[in-house]
This record gives structure tokens, C-alpha cells and sequence, in this order.
């Protein structure tokens, strides 16, 4: 691997450098943030890693991303976030990749922290790790920190091992994990699956602190069909 992973600390560059690391950004109508999430990871992961995976958007948002010489992939609808990943995911194992990064479009997560996910892959030896938000007001609001405790409770229940942060799209996962584990949802909640099915899997989970910054964004979560899904996931696995 050509070393492009900067600032990245005490992690020695034979150690990184034995990991082809790619990026999955799965993005709906967010042309007005995506920029500066792309000018942020560009500082660590060139334009031909990163994969955008427009999930069938109406602003443009593709186009911000091919203007930087990203690769796009687009959906001609909006298949879910889960679908989006799923895309992405298939085009990066495809190009060889050994490790991918997920994070939103929206602005959401700081691919400043790109380098501390790294370290923790490398000093845990773990098959994937996640993002570790600081579930409390102001950081987060109040109806988002009662979602996200709720549902990392059951999900902890559900994958027979504690889970601190089941709905942090912030990750980083090792190949390994992505070609053993074949999650069957399309949506939100195909991220939760993830979780379970690699914690019963066996694979080690590392955790990254990092921020988030919502300021006041409207979510594309759809909190009745989107818990229903949840629920259904759940019972699944018990």
C-alpha cells in the first residue's frame, strides 16, 4: 500500500501500511455538506479509495462528488442506507481493499478521527471497530441519547456481548468481516445487524471515541417504520 494515512501517531508505517484501506460514504440529498466532508477525508484517503454511494438523490449530490474525481456509485432510487453500504462495500472488496471506513455524507462524522480508528484496529487486533459517541445532552439531543441507549440495551442482549454505541455509522471493518458476514436488511437497521452477526461471529470489536455534530439536521430516519424494522430485526434473533 502507498502510505496516505496521515498524523497517524505512534502506529508504525509497516503496520498501516500492511492494510489497504478504503472509504464507503453512503449519501441521500446531502450536496450541502458533502463538500466538506470530501475536502476533510481527501487529507487522508485519495479521491480513488473513497467511494460515494449516491442513494438515489435529487441534488446533486453525485455530482459533488465526481467534481473532486471520487468514485460514485448511484442508485436510481433510494434503496436505504443499508443497500447504500452494501454497494459500497461490494466495490471495495473488489478493488482489494483490507479495511473500510464507513461515515455519513451529512457532516456527522470527522474524518479527523480517521488515524484514532486505525490505532485501535491495529492495538486491538480487532475485526472491525465503531464509533463511541458521548451519549449525553448537549452532545447529542435528548431524544437521540434515549434511542440510541434503548436500542444498544437490546442490541447488547441480542449479540450476547456489551455493545456501548449499536448506532454509530462511524466504523471501521477489517475484510475479514465483510466477506463472513451477510446481513439481509436494506435499511437502518442493517448496521445493528452488522453488529450481532459479527459479534456471534466471534470477531473482536474495538471502540473509538469520537464527536458528532448534528447541528440541527433534519434526520432521514423515519422513526415509526424505522423502529418497526428494529423490533423485527430483534425478534429474529431470538
Amino acid at each position: 500500500m502507498n502510505y496516505t494515512i496521515r498524523s497517524i501517531g505512534y502506529v508504525s508505517r509497516h503496520a498501516a501500511g500492511k492494510l489497504d484501506f478504503h472509504a464507503v460514504i453512503p449519501s441521500y440529498n446531502v450536496a450541502d455538506r458533502l463538500n466538506t466532508v470530501l475536502l476533510k477525508i481527501l487529507e487522508f484517503l485519495p479521491a480513488k479509495r473513497i467511494w460515494v454511494v449516491d442513494d438515489g438523490s435529487e441534488d446533486g449530490t453525485g455530482r459533488i462528488a465526481r467534481a473532486y474525481k471520487i468514485q460514485v456509485i448511484r442508485h436510481d432510487r433510494n434503496r436505504g442506507k443499508g443497500a447504500a453500504l452494501k454497494s459500497g462495500f461490494k466495490a471495495c472488496l473488489d478493488a482489494g481493499a483490507e479495511a473500510v471506513f464507513t461515515l455519513d455524507g451529512d457532516g456527522q462524522h470527522d474524518p479527523a478521527f480517521i488515524p484514532s480508528f486505525i490505532r485501535r484496529l491495529i492495538e486491538t487486533d480487532s475485526g472491525l471497530v465503531v464509533g463511541l459517541r458521548e451519549l449525553r445532552w448537549p452532545g447529542m439531543p435528548p431524544d437521540r441519547i434515549f434511542s440510541n441507549r434503548t436500542s444498544s440495551l437490546i442490541t447488547s442482549i441480542a449479540a450476547g456481548r456489551r455493545i456501548p454505541d449499536s448506532q454509530c455509522g462511524f466504523r471501521l471493518y477489517r475484510r475479514e468481516v465483510l466477506t463472513r458476514v451477510q446481513p439481509e436488511t436494506d435499511r437502518y437497521e442493517m448496521e445493528t445487524e452488522m453488529l450481532i452477526l459479527a459479534a456471534r461471529a466471534g470477531f473482536r470489536m474495538g471502540w473509538c471515541p469520537v464527536r458528532t455534530s448534528y447541528n440541527g439536521q433534519t434526520s432521514h430516519i423515519r422513526r415509526l417504520n424505522d423502529t418497526a424494522r428494529f423490533l423485527r430485526l430483534i425478534g429474529r434473533f431470538f
